[in-house]
């Protein structure tokens, strides 16, 4: 017999892994992707504000809250907030929160 209590659906996070993209979390240097029972949560690189994201889904609204940690050790921060996003907005607000681009066509500088 299967103890399925501690299981919890993974539709939302894979959805919102689907909408945030593969190349987006390459260009963050996302790892330890975990889903939650809301939405998804992730690790990422070379970003001076935070290193954790959690993108939570509002089903009722249809809509995304994301938060920006800094997590050092035991201590962890929360560094930015944003709330009630639309899907094709993740993109944005994760280079807003965190200073880092998504994808070359959003990279500044160059020659």
């Amino acid at each position: 017999m299967t103890d399925t209590r501690n299981e919890i659906d993974t539709t939302v996070a894979e959805t919102i892994q689907a909408q945030i993209g593969h190349q987006a979390f390459v260009m963050l240097g996302a790892y330890q992707l975990v889903a939650l029972a809301d939405g998804l949560k992730f690790r990422i690189r070379g970003s001076r504000l935070g290193n954790l994201i959690i993108v939570q889904y509002n089903a009722g609204r249809d809509v995304y809250d994301l938060s920006l940690w800094d997590v050092r050790g035991v201590n962890t921060k929360l560094r930015n907030r944003y709330h009630d996003h639309q899907a094709g907005e993740l993109l944005t607000a994760i280079e807003g929160m965190t200073g880092l681009a998504t994808s070359l066509g959003t990279m500044k500088g160059g020659r």
